[in-house]
């Protein structure tokens, strides 16, 4: 039941139509109830420590997706479309398999979502390839996140995301 709640919002959210495939996380994201879903997008991506930032990117090169030089954008991500509720961020690709994060506020917390367009048959193999890795980064992402703001939060009562960029 939950499963298809969540691959209906997935199809709402997404900015383009046609075959995209992706997963989602949800975390609990109670330290900071007045933080938007871009202030966690940006502790998420660019709260982490330089040497993560350094793989992601490196990553994101790899699978061919172009980082952004808009100047409102997350760690090279272009924001499509912003809410207090959500953001989406995207990058177009250069090997016909671009991708979409989604970070939304939900009553459980924090929704986490990956969309990935296959334009060609050739990158199925590509994201069947780095998708275990995909899942276990952002697993690892969210959970430093979660725990350093909260930890922050109980420490010195401090309400701002990081400022990484």
């Amino acid at each position: 039941m939950a499963r298809a709640a969540t691959a209906a919002r997935w199809r709402f959210s997404s900015s383009r139509t046609g075959c995209w495939r992706g997963h989602a996380c949800a975390v609990s994201a109670d330290a900071h109830a007045d933080w938007t879903a871009q202030d966690w997008a940006r502790e998420v991506l660019e709260g982490a420590s330089a040497v993560t930032r350094a793989e992601l990117l490196t990553g994101w090169s790899a699978l061919g997706l172009r980082a952004t030089d808009a100047s409102d954008s997350v760690l090279g991500w272009e924001i499509r479309r912003a809410s207090t509720q959500s953001v989406l961020l995207g990058r177009e690709s250069r090997i016909g398999m671009p991708g979409e994060l989604l970070f939304m506020l939900v009553p459980e917390g924090l929704l986490f979502a990956t969309f990935v367009h296959h334009r060609t048959v050739a990158t199925h193999p590509v994201w069947a390839a780095v998708q275990r890795t995909h899942v276990r980064t952002v697993l690892d992402l969210l959970d430093r996140a979660v725990r350093e703001t909260a930890t922050a939060s109980l420490n010195a009562g401090n309400k701002e995301p990081s400022s990484h960029s």
